[in-house]
């Protein structure tokens, strides 16, 4: 190809007749029209900027039922239930596989809400949607609990904060036989302070839910998809809850899937086989001043003292709980006091040590073995473990330490980063095994830590830290592809100073081929920012990078060999 190359630019002449700044600028031309239009073409593919009305949320699952919201076009909706996956078409003959088969009518509401009831414990259920030429669509499935104090190996998935919209999430794709996914908060990031309802769900809700078909939910708002970054539902100036914070609210109760027993806030409990479940809601009823409301702390200290009825008793707390005191601060460490009365109150009632909280809002994946958890006055105390939930889809970031067994992410490229807790037991006892998961850039998963429990599960607190928080910039194959770039953009600048003789000229060349590489990594940022996405996709800015870096190489070597020189320019050509 060089030869050909070559061969047909000195036949002609060409070489010798042009400006060799004008083959770089063209060059660089030529590559911030490609990178914008993959940039584009990419964003589009890995997120939706508007959401579509038709979409299928199921949970609050106990040994009996479940509920699932739905939002569609149209006025008339026909949901179904079954045993049975639905392989064929709806017609007469598979009505009878059929547990629920009911046409839905839209009413005031932006959802539907449906109550499945009189099913078997601990049961798969296939539900689905039925188009205009009877397909079935939008299938998901949920299993219904075991029956209450019967010890049940189970398991369930736990992650956090997802891009608005991201559809290349291959997460959700591995959560097919979890109980439930635990989604702590940041389901999307549309920082919606709004007091009208339906915008909350078109510019937020809607986008989040339509781009995938989550499996059943057990979810807690965070401050993004709450009304935004550090947002909080009290006005800690009047005292007062907003409209927003009321509108906020209802749309969740709208939207989310609840529990048939559902207190009239939003934070509830449920139990698992001998398993319980505390969510908490620390945004809603939080202001400058608390976490909670005093009903919230009523509750919750409530639940913590029945922790020893059950072989585990796992705490939902979607703000996280390691790091320094810090005034302020919407996280656990901004009201010391209060974390302090809860570090107290854990250690001192829960004497069965069985007490396992996990956490998110990080954009990392992170474990503690109580080592770090206590925040009490008294000294060697044993304290609970913490499972700080990576990123379902953000760039990474670093909050809060030491975690006894370290934290985890990239921190300059997206992560995808799940849990499953495994839930195991004996006659005699029953256990936790946590493997943490993450996708590599190349799309495999891989394997962070696992952590195994049994019994008592609280360790000895210390005086000194224990741990420690730090993470890598890129996984190993964008590491490859951003030292690459590098490199070759380091030969390409110095082969701009070789090929030229002419200073001025020379000057000028170095000065593009070394402001280039910038081009394709400006436009890679900005068109994301520009759409609202606050991340950037760190693999396909490194091979734009890359492969502009050859290009420019390439037609330097192209230049100087088709004159067997260095290159004539047209400043000192006389």
């Amino acid at each position: 190809l060089e030869y050909m190359i070559l061969t047909s630019l000195n036949h002609s002449g060409l070489m010798m007749r042009r400006d060799p700044l004008v083959y770089l600028v063209s060059l660089h031309i030529i590559f911030i029209i490609i990178s914008f239009a993959t940039t584009v073409v990419v964003t589009n593919q890995n997120y939706a900027t508007s959401g579509k009305t038709d979409w299928i949320l199921a949970g609050g699952a106990i040994e009996s039922s479940f509920q699932a919201r739905l939002r569609w076009n149209g006025p008339s909706e026909r949901f179904v239930v079954s045993k049975f996956p639905f392989q064929r078409k709806y017609t007469e003959n598979s009505v009878s596989d059929l547990i629920l088969d009911q046409i839905l009518e839209k009413g005031s509401a932006l959802t539907v809400s449906v109550d499945v009831e009189g099913l078997e414990p601990f049961t798969w259920y296939h539900y689905a949607r039925v188009s205009s030429n009877l397909d079935y669509i939008q299938q998901g499935r949920i299993r219904t609990s075991p029956l209450p104090g019967i010890r049940t190996n189970f398991s369930f998935a736990v992650s956090a904060c997802t891009m608005t919209g991201s559809r290349d999430n291959p997460v959700l794709a591995e959560l097919d036989d979890v109980q439930f996914l635990v989604h702590l908060g940041d389901l999307h990031y549309a920082d919606l302070d709004t007091t009208v309802l339906e915008e909350r769900f078109t510019k937020g809700i809607d986008i989040a839910l339509a781009a995938h078909q989550y499996p059943a939910l057990v979810y807690m708002w965070d401050d993004h998809d709450f009304l935004g970054n550090n947002r909080l539902g009290i006005d800690s100036t009047t005292g007062l809850v907003p409209e927003s914070t009321t509108v906020a609210v209802e749309s969740f109760r709208q939207a989310i899937p609840l529990l048939p027993a559902s207190p009239s806030k939003l934070y509830h409990a449920f139990t698992v086989g001998t398993v319980r479940f505390v969510v908490s809601d620390l945004r809603s009823e939080a202001s400058f001043d608390q976490m909670y409301s005093r009903e919230q702390k009523d509750w919750y200290f409530g639940e913590i003292e029945k922790a020893d009825e059950y072989d585990f008793l796992v705490w939902v707390t979607p703000s996280p709980w390691i790091g320094e005191a810090e005034q302020g601060s919407d996280k656990w460490w901004g009201r010391p006091d209060e974390r302090r009365e809860v570090s107290e109150w854990i250690s001192t009632r829960v004497t069965k040590r069985n007490l396992l909280a996990i956490s998110a809002d990080a954009h990392m994946v992170a474990m503690d073995d109580g080592s770090n958890t206590y925040y009490g006055k008294a000294s060697e105390v044993w304290s609970f473990p913490i499972l700080q939930s990576g990123p379902m889809d953000r760039i990474g970031g670093e909050k809060g330490g030491p975690f006894s067994e370290g934290c985890f992410a990239n921190k300059l490229q997206r992560n995808h980063q799940y849990s499953v807790v495994e839930v195991e037991g004996s006659e005699s006892a029953a256990s936790l095994i946590i493997t943490s998961y993450r996708f590599a850039s190349g799309g495999s998963r891989e394997v962070i830590f696992q952590h195994h429990m049994c019994g008592e599960i609280f360790a000895l607190s210390n005086t000194e830290d224990k741990g420690s928080c730090s993470l890598t910039l890129f996984d190993k194959r964008n590491s490859v592809l951003v030292v690459s770039a590098l490199l070759v953009w380091i030969a390409a600048t110095i082969g701009s100073m070789v090929t030229i003789t002419n200073w001025r000229r020379r000057a000028v060349a170095t000065v593009i081929v070394f402001i280039g590489i910038l081009f394709p990594i400006l436009i890679g940022v900005a068109i994301p920012f520009g759409r609202g996405l606050g991340q950037y996709d760190t693999g396909m800015l490194a091979l734009l990078a890359l492969v502009q870096e050859c290009a420019v190489v390439i037609l330097l070597v192209i230049v100087y060999k088709s004159h067997n020189q260095p290159m004539v320019d047209p400043g000192t050509a006389s």
